[in-house]
């Protein structure tokens, strides 16, 4: 289910995406989001510490929802939804070697060897796609790797300064400063043309 809902969002970003624009898509997305979760903690009555932290949720927001988020949309204006989730599946292999970094997790040869299987696993479903490889092709493949890589270093960097925070503040603290990360950007992003009913659609789903 998790997957699913997971994969699902790489089609709505494609449907939403040239008619909106990158930025300005992804400022909607985590600021519809953010009020949703603050909503929720709202109405049940959940304490959010996300004022104690808000410089570290700055950090979290732009590495694990604002670059990466913005990266996935330029891409998928060049490549299909599903080539942006399957290349985004390499999160785990660059988490990896950032957490041997950051963290000094052992690489262990089962961790390096399932990171090689990942690289060559990936590379054959990019060699094989039924695409043009040319510039703008690479650039958005580049793009998409670069936001697995964001993922990677925002969650070694959640694991190292968010040690003791509830699950529903480093949420909400995440997107809350992707939002605010985004807003200056998105400004200058608004569209200047009508935006179709199916794009609004999918920036809410």
């Amino acid at each position: 289910l998790l997957a699913a809902i997971w994969g699902a969002s790489f089609i709505f970003i494609r449907v939403a995406v040239e008619p909106l624009g990158p930025i300005f898509m992804m400022f909607i997305r985590v600021m519809l989001a953010a009020s949703v979760l603050l909503g929720y903690a709202k109405l049940r009555g959940i304490p959010l510490q996300v004022k104690q932290h808000w410089r570290k949720f700055l950090v979290l927001g732009a590495f694990s929802s604002a670059i990466p988020f913005v990266l996935i949309g330029f891409a998928e204006l060049t490549i299909t939804g599903s080539m942006a989730a399957i290349l985004n599946s390499t999160t785990p292999l660059f988490t990896t070697f950032v957490a041997a970094i950051a963290l000094g997790e052992r690489l262990t040869p089962y961790k390096i060897i399932g990171a090689i299987m990942g690289i060559v696993g990936v590379s054959l479903i990019v060699g094989d796609s039924p695409v043009q490889i040319d510039g703008a092709f690479v650039l958005a493949m580049l793009a998409s790797l670069g936001a697995a890589l964001c993922y990677a270093i925002g969650g070694v960097y959640a694991k190292r300064a968010f040690a003791g925070v509830s699950n529903m503040t480093l949420s909400t603290g995440q997107l809350l400063g992707a939002t605010t990360v985004l807003m200056p950007f998105s400004v200058v992003s608004i569209p200047d043309h009508d935006i179709p009913a199916q794009a609004i659609i999918a920036v809410v789903m």
